[in-house]
C-alpha cells in the first residue's frame, strides 16, 4: 500500500478523456510507467454513487479479457461539503479499438479475418464473464475496447453497468446512459417495461454493432431508432457487405447478435461456442483455454458480495461528508 499523490499524475499530456473523467500518466518513481490514473470530478453524492460501480467492478474482476482497478483515491475538495475528486489506478494501455479502426480506414487495410475473429472472441468472452456474475456492462462500443502493447484486448469502462439480482424482475428503458448508437432497439422507447434478465442481450446487441464497425470500418453504421422494418433491411444490406469480405459463419454470428427482439437474440455464451466450433484453429487451443470464462458463480454469494459494496460506499460517503477524511484502498 502507499498513498496516492496528485503532483505525481502528468497533466500536461492527456492520454485519454471521455464524458467521465480524464486519463493521465501516473509515475511514482522515474521507473514507473505501467500505470495510469483516471481523474473524475464528483460534484455531489449521487454523481459519486455513479462512479463506484466501474471502482468495484475493476476490484472485483479477474479475467484476463476485463481490465482491472488497482487502486482508486476518493478525497472531498477543499471548502466544500459534498463535492468530491476521485482518482482511479489502471494498467497503463496503448489505444482503444476505435482508435485502431480509424488508423485501419486511413491506411485502406482493413482487418483480416484472424483479427476480427480474435477481437470477437476475445470481447466476447470478457462480456461473458460478467454476465456470469450477473453484471451488464451497459456500454459496449470500440472506445470501451482497449489495446495493450501486445495487442491484448481488454474492456474497460463499466461505469454504467448493473448488477442484476434474483429479485429484479422488471426494468424500465429511460436514460440509461448508453451510446445512443450502440443500445439495443428495446433500450431506446422509452418507459417500455423490459424483463430484467432481456439486458443482457442489450449487451449482445451493443458487441454485434461494434463488430460490424470492425469489419466495414464505418461510423455511425446503425440508427436502432427507426422503425423495425427499416432496421432490419439495414441490417441484412450489412451483413452481406460483411459476408463479401468474411466468412459466412462470421456473418451468421452477428446475425444472431442483430436480431430486433430481445428474446430471439442469441446470448453471449452462445456467440461464443460458435465462434470456438467455427474458428478453432484460427483462435488456437491457449487462447481458448486463457479466456474461456469460469462458471457461474453462486448466486447467494453475489448477492452478499453486493450488499458488502453497498455498505462499504455508504461507509466512504459518511467519512467523507463529516470530515476532511481522505478515503483510500491503493496498491
Amino acid at each position: 500500500m502507499f498513498t496516492f499523490k496528485a503532483d505525481k499524475l502528468n497533466t500536461d499530456e492527456i492520454l485519454g478523456e471521455g464524458s467521465h473523467g480524464k486519463i493521465y500518466a501516473y509515475q511514482k518513481t522515474p521507473q514507473d510507467v505501467k500505470w495510469v490514473v483516471k481523474h473524475i470530478h464528483a460534484s455531489d453524492t449521487n454523481s459519486l454513487l455513479k462512479i463506484f460501480p466501474e471502482i468495484v467492478l475493476g476490484f472485483a474482476c479477474d479475467h484476463p479479457a476485463v481490465l482491472p482497478v488497482r487502486g482508486y483515491h476518493i478525497e472531498k475538495r477543499p471548502g466544500k461539503l459534498k463535492d468530491f475528486e476521485v482518482y482511479i489506478k489502471l494498467p497503463r494501455m496503448k489505444l482503444t479499438l476505435q482508435e485502431k479502426i480509424k488508423e485501419r480506414k486511413r491506411s485502406n487495410k482493413p482487418f483480416s479475418e484472424k483479427e476480427i475473429v480474435t477481437a470477437f472472441y476475445t470481447i466476447a468472452c470478457g462480456i461473458e464473464y460478467l454476465h456470469n456474475r450477473r453484471i451488464v456492462h451497459g456500454d459496449i462500443k470500440p472506445s470501451n475496447v482497449l489495446l495493450d502493447e501486445k495487442g491484448a484486448i481488454k474492456l474497460s469502462d463499466a461505469g454504467i453497468a448493473k448488477f442484476i439480482a434474483d429479485d429484479e424482475t422488471m426494468y424500465t428503458a429511460s436514460d440509461n446512459g448508453g451510446t445512443i448508437q450502440y443500445l439495443a432497439p428495446e433500450l431506446l422507447v422509452q418507459g417500455q417495461q423490459i424483463k430484467k434478465k432481456d439486458l443482457y442481450k442489450a449487451d449482445a446487441w451493443s458487441l454485434g454493432v461494434t463488430m460490424l464497425r470492425l469489419c466495414l470500418l464505418e461510423n455511425n453504421i446503425l440508427n436502432a431508432s427507426m422503425s423495425q422494418s427499416k432496421l432490419e433491411g439495414s441490417i441484412r444490406e450489412l451483413l452481406q457487405r460483411v459476408e463479401g469480405l468474411y466468412n459466412s459463419d462470421l456473418t451468421n454470428s452477428l446475425r444472431g447478435l442483430l436480431e430486433y427482439d430481445c428474446t430471439q437474440r442469441d446470448s453471449i455464451d452462445k456467440v461464443r461456442d460458435r465462434l470456438e466450433n467455427n474458428y478453432c484453429e484460427i483462435l488456437g487451443r491457449d487462447l481458448i483455454m486463457s479466456l474461456t470464462p469460469s462458471p457461474k458463480v453462486v448466486a447467494a454469494q453475489d448477492l452478499e458480495n453486493e450488499r458488502e459494496e453497498k455498505k462499504k460506499l455508504a461507509e466512504i460517503i459518511q467519512n467523507l461528508e463529516q470530515s476532511k477524511v481522505i478515503y483510500e484502498e491503493w496498491s
